[in-house]
């Protein structure tokens, strides 16, 4: 199973317990509404930020796996294809400041999405109703 598949089980495990059908079930009534749209700029951006702490999260994770399941091979390891040197401070620093600043930034993003959540579907379920 290659990074991107394992990444993507991760993130659908973290974020849609209930299955991608659970996810998409859930948005059926914006759908008929014709009131998805409304949703695209609040799930954007909110991707960006999720995204770097989870690739904060998975390079943190590969470095410490190097160290812990083959300490005495070369620190030169490659996470998505990046070769990088698993002993430089740098690359700890990258992906602590990835890690923080990701959730924060995820944090207070996932905040306006569930505000637009609401809004979008309480107008989605008054429209269909009136309708």
């Amino acid at each position: 199973m290659s990074e991107s598949d394992q990444a993507a089980i991760i993130i659908v495990v973290l974020f849609a317990p209930g299955g991608i059908t659970g996810v998409l079930m859930m948005h059926r009534p914006l759908l008929r509404a014709g009131m998805l749209t409304r949703m695209l700029p609040s799930y954007v951006m909110a991707a960006l930020p999720t995204l770097a702490l989870c690739v904060g999260l998975m390079l943190m994770i590969e470095t410490i796996v190097h160290y812990t399941v083959n300490p005495h091979e070369s620190p030169n390891i490659k996470a998505f294809g990046i070769p990088f040197n698993a002993e430089s401070p740098m690359i700890w620093t990258i992906s602590a400041v990835l890690i923080v600043v990701g959730f924060i930034l995820a944090r207070m993003s996932w905040a306006r999405v569930a505000q637009a959540w609401d809004t979008t579907l309480t107008a989605a379920r008054a429209k269909v109703h009136a309708s």
